[in-house]
Parts: structure tokens; sequence; C-alpha cells
């Protein structure tokens, strides 16, 4: 048997400054870079699914912003609705793309309180057409309670993260009598708020994780609309497994910004172990070695909103793995790829190069990538790199928001 390859994707779009896009805009360049990155992969991958891995940073899905970016007094999630429709536009290019694990970056989304229609009863599972009979007010001071204790050491005033915008963090305290007040006062329209990367496969959902940690995930701007912020329950472990005879098992662990800080999968190394690809999607963070859960032969990818940092990196030692190819652009952000050869074989043959320029098929549903689009977005060897658009330089962050979250 030889090693498996699995060649990743990681489209940095830096969603701090990008928020203006209407989400149709933002549709049209995220399939642009999926056709892309599904056009290289086959040009180079081992032929066995999960052929690739195409990661964007967080946020690459919120409601739009006219000033560009997200801050006090500008909402930032979608409805339930249009996160639903978001998703099944996903599920349908997942379906034209087999053999691809696809990670949009997330979804800032948020649903009512209350239940009604078709939510009222469970839609799969052993109590399937069945009344639900746990309410999401209690599911969501489950959840909160569940997060003092893990992450708070149950010290349910400390505030969940340092200030954003000269404001400062909520407490899990706060959040448990916002959700008291929703429950009791019927006064106003009351939702709960999600952040959510979704993992997609051949066209299912295989995974989907919940941001368990809260940088002021919610923003108000709303009158009368008080939206809570619920964190996810369960870590964002998952296992993929190889369509060659016989398979394996690809360990992935995944977390959203806050939670790498956080040590989010380092708290359950113990419990359940490392993994072979640790994936974080961002707006963004540095990496911490110390919340590393990977094998000595695994590796840590990051996508985020700051594409100096979007790196892959090797084994414990977390040593950078350059990308191949050429750098580009593609959509306005840059595009780079790699290759992970995850263990248990020799070492597999040298990769092609594979440009995108060459290999991206015709893609009836969107205009095709011009000479443009596809521009460099670092300089040759002995020169010097252009500024990343929205950093303000290729080697410091952007000072707007220079922030963890």
């Amino acid at each position: 048997m030889t090693k498996k390859r699995l060649i990743v994707c990681i489209w940095s779009v830096n969603t701090q400054t990008s928020q203006a896009d209407l989400l149709d805009t933002r549709r049209v360049k995220l399939e642009k870079a999926l056709r892309a990155a599904y056009a290289c992969i086959n040009q180079v991958s081992d032929g066995i699914s999960p052929k690739g891995l195409f990661i964007a940073p967080e946020y690459l899905f919120a409601k739009p912003a006219s000033a560009g970016g997200h801050s006090y007094g500008t909402p930032r999630h979608l409805e339930e609705g249009e996160k639903e429709s978001l998703l099944q536009h996903l599920l349908a290019l997942s379906r034209q793309m087999p053999g691809l694990l696809i990670i949009a970056g997330t979804v800032a989304w948020r649903k009512p309180f209350e239940r009604s229609g078709g939510k009222l009863m469970h839609s799969k599972g052993p109590n399937i057409g069945q009344n639900k009979t746990v309410t999401r007010y209690t599911k969501a001071h489950t959840a909160i309670s569940r997060y003092a204790t893990e992450f708070m050491g149950g010290r349910t005033n400390r505030p969940l993260s340092g200030d954003f915008d000269s404001t400062s963090a909520l407490s899990s305290a706060d959040k448990t009598m916002q959700i008291i007040s929703a429950d009791y006062d019927a006064s106003g329209v009351d939702s709960l708020a999600k952040n959510t990367a979704y993992v997609l496969l051949d066209g299912t959902q295989r995974f989907k994780y919940n941001k368990r940690n809260d940088f002021h995930e919610v923003l108000g701007g709303e009158p009368g609309v008080r939206t809570v912020y619920v964190p996810g329950m369960f870590d964002g472990r998952f296992d993929i497994q190889t369509d060659d005879v016989p398979p394996r098992t690809i360990q992935f662990g995944l977390e959203i910004c806050l939670d790498h800080a956080a040590g989010t999968l380092q708290r359950s190394v113990q419990q359940s172990g490392q993994v072979d690809v640790h994936l974080i999607t961002s707006a963004w963070v540095q990496p911490v070695p110390g919340s590393s859960v990977i094998k000595s032969t695994g590796y840590l990818v990051h996508a985020s909103s700051y594409a100096a940092v979007s790196k892959v990196k090797f084994g414990t030692a977390l040593d950078d793995v350059q990308p191949f190819g050429p750098a580009t652009n593609v959509s306005g952000s840059p595009f780079a790829l790699f290759n992970l050869t995850l263990e248990s074989v020799p070492d597999s043959v040298p990769l092609p190069v594979a440009t995108v320029a060459t290999v991206l098929p015709s893609a009836p549903a969107v205009a095709p990538l011009s000479a443009t689009v596809i521009a460099p977005v670092v300089a040759p060897v002995g020169t010097t790199a252009a500024p990343i658009a929205g950093t303000g330089s290729s080697s410091t962050p952007p000072k707007k928001r220079a922030r963890i979250n």
C-alpha cells in the first residue's frame, strides 16, 4: 500500500474587510475557487478519495456589512432560512466535485428560540417524526453551563474573551440572564446564534462543528432583537475513510479561531488521542504550539483571513510545509496548494507542477478565470512582495482587526 496523498488548498479570503460582498457574490467567488482547486487536485492526486481538501477562513458567509467589516452596531448573523439555502448550494457544488473535502470557512447564522412548523418534530434519528421534548432554551442553558465548567473552571462571571471595539466581553452569567429574559419576556424577537463549519464530501454533510468559544460573536445593531450566542457542546473531531482497499481512516480535528487559542482540541487529547490533520479556520488567530494535537507525522492546516498566517505545518516540531506551484490569486484572494503525505507507506512519486491557469476546466455557472485573477501575489525570490490586500503589509498584521476571534 502506498502512502495516502492529500492535496490541500487554502483560500485566504480577507473576511475582515470583504463583508460588503453580497451573498450571491460570495457564492460566485467561492465556486471559482473550488473549481480551480478541484482541477489542480485532479491533476496531481493519487486518485484515492478523499483526493483533496479545500478550506477557507472563518466568516466566509455572514450578514453583509456595508462598511466591509463587522463591528459593534453591525448585525453579523444570517437567518436560518438563508443558512439552509446556502448549505443546499454548497452541497450541490460538492456533488459536482467527488473526492474533494470542502470546508467553506464558517457560516454565522441564527435561529429563533421558539420552534415552529417542521422544527417541532425530530427529522432524523430514532425519534424521527416525534415531537421534540427539550426546548431550545434548555439546550442553550446546558451549553453555556458546560462551557463555563470546561473552559472557565466554573467561574460564570469571568469574561469570555478580551475587549473588542472598546467593548467588554460578556460572561457566561450574562448569557444565562439573556436567555432567561428571552424565555420569560414576550416582547422582542429572540434568537440563538451559531458560528458553524460544515464538512462536505461527495454531496453529503459528513460533519458540522459549532464554535465553542465566543469572541464578541453578537454585535447588536438591531433594536428590539435579542440574539444570544450559544456555544457548541462538542469538540471538532471527525474521521473520513478512504475508498481504497483496504480503506484507512484519516483522523481530523477542527477548531474555529478562538477555539485554538483556548486549546479546545487539546483539552480532550488524553481521552481521544491525536489526529492526522489538525484544521483551523480563523479571522484571525496565531497558531499556538501547545494547542496542536497532531501525531508526530501529522499536519496542522490553517486557513486565515490574514494570509501571512495561512500555513501548513508538519510534525511535532511544526515545520513549515512549502506550497507547490506558483502563488496565485483566485477571485481576488491568495490561493495555495500543499501536498500532505499521510503515514503508512513509502513516499509517493514527486508531484507534477499544477497551475490554476492551465488546468481549470470550463465552468458554465461562473465566468472563466482571467489572467488578472491569476496574478501572482508573492514576488520572485530576491524581490519585495507586494502587500496583501487589507493587511497593511506582507509581514505585519492588519491594525484594525489584529485580534483573536
